[in-house]
């Protein structure tokens, strides 16, 4: 009985270990995106900002900077959850694993 609640109480710290890591990260995210959104207003003749805007061109074609940044910190959260599956794909003894983790999260 003691191996069971042993194997639970790891799997909950490993868990809220990944959840502080993804809010972090998530923090970091949006200052990274409020950063360059901010340098991009700068430069209004920028091909790669909407014409009138700070704000990148995207595939979403959200054109509202508070919801770029939500939409886009939610699509890294739920990429940093996907990690686990994806670990068979990843060649973690090559440099190449960096960019493949790098597709993985943006």
């Amino acid at each position: 009985m003691a191996s069971i609640d042993d194997g639970r109480s790891s799997f909950t710290k490993k868990l809220l270990t990944n959840i502080r890591m993804v809010l972090y990260w998530s923090k970091e995210l949006k200052k990274a995106i409020v950063k360059n959104m901010k340098r991009l207003m700068d430069n209004q003749m920028d091909p790669y900002v909407y014409k009138g805007t700070n704000i990148l061109i995207n595939k979403l074609n959200i054109r509202n900077e508070q919801e770029l940044i939500a939409i886009e910190t939610q699509f890294f959260i739920a990429n940093v959850l996907d990690i686990p599956s994806a670990f068979h794909k990843i060649d973690f003894s090559s440099h190449g694993s960096v960019q493949q983790i790098h597709q993985l999260l943006f």
